[in-house]
């Protein structure tokens, strides 16, 4: 496992994924990050081309009850942090429901919007709904 010092000088994107989870899982054990950013660097760690339910991210972090709350930290996401190409985008567009579909409640552009980056991903979308048995991350 990744040497994760408590004086944060580590940087997120050097550790694996699984170190990622376990850093976020003791970060927030002992209160020193919060539900939204742990959600976000779950989310920034889902690879190219998969995608996770928003259950699975809440599992992840430590809240396994806590799917709608992923959903309402994805949708208040700051605007500079939805933006494809800024340093600090949280890529949404990979989560969806476990069950595969994109979520179609809320502003009804993001639908489309959702499908066209999973598409640009190479991620196959037919109706709003993704295979999971293909496309779902595993850790």
């Amino acid at each position: 496992m990744t040497d994760i010092s408590d004086d944060n000088s580590h940087k997120a994107d050097e550790l694996t994924p699984l170190d990622m989870i376990w850093y976020i899982q003791s970060e927030r054990d002992r209160g020193a990050l919060s539900f939204r950013e742990a959600v976000y660097l779950v989310v920034g760690y889902i690879p190219v081309g998969q995608v996770l339910g928003y259950g699975h991210v809440a599992g992840l972090i430590g809240s396994p009850r806590a799917a709608r709350q992923v959903g309402f930290a994805l949708g208040g996401l700051p605007v500079h942090r939805t933006q494809i190409g800024h340093e600090d985008c949280v890529p949404w567009w990979r989560v969806i429901r476990s069950n595969g579909q994109i979520a179609l409640r809320g502003d009804s552009i993001r639908p489309d919007e959702q499908a066209s980056l999973l598409r640009a991903e190479g991620v196959e979308v037919h109706n709003y709904r993704i295979d999971m048995k293909t496309y779902a991350w595993q850790l």
